[in-house]
């Protein structure tokens, strides 16, 4: 979820579904109804978190272990405690990075597959220090002469 935006139910990811050497994985897109074609959705996987998956223990060929031994309820229990954090504010997270990187709100959105503008906007947590820095590569406007 800090690494690609994603949700806690599509965490659950086959091995077979990440590309190592194209530093790719195939999400599949909670949202979208069992027949929509944008059902499974390509996302670009950054070298660390290749590096990352590379290592981890892959349950029965799966990234995470089936839900029904480990709800979106007990991860965020675990995840508050250890550092005050939920799945929710790993998304936020990554969006907010998104756009502090420079992407723009409609190529952040294609990575966390938001459809609409309203949704995506309750998303980013940029502040005063975020628009300092915006306003500091703004040219200042000609010379009225």
């Amino acid at each position: 979820m800090i690494n690609m935006g994603c949700r806690f139910n599509e965490t659950r990811i086959p091995k077979s579904r990440v590309d190592f050497e194209g530093q790719k994985i195939v999400i599949e897109d909670s949202k979208r109804k069992p027949h929509d074609r944008r059902k499974l959705y390509e996302a670009p996987m950054k070298e660390r978190f290749v590096k990352y998956l590379r290592g981890i223990k892959w349950e029965e060929g799966y990234s995470v272990p089936e839900f029904k031994k480990y709800s979106n309820q007990r991860f965020n229990e675990v995840l508050k405690s250890v550092c005050g954090a939920t799945s929710h504010s790993c998304r936020v997270s990554f969006i907010t990075r998104c756009h502090r990187a420079g992407l723009t709100a409609l190529q952040t959105m294609e990575l966390v597959k938001h459809s609409s503008d309203e949704v995506h906007k309750i998303y980013s947590r940029l502040n005063i220090t975020d628009a300092a820095a915006s306003l500091s590569r703004v040219p200042p406007p000609p010379d009225p002469f």
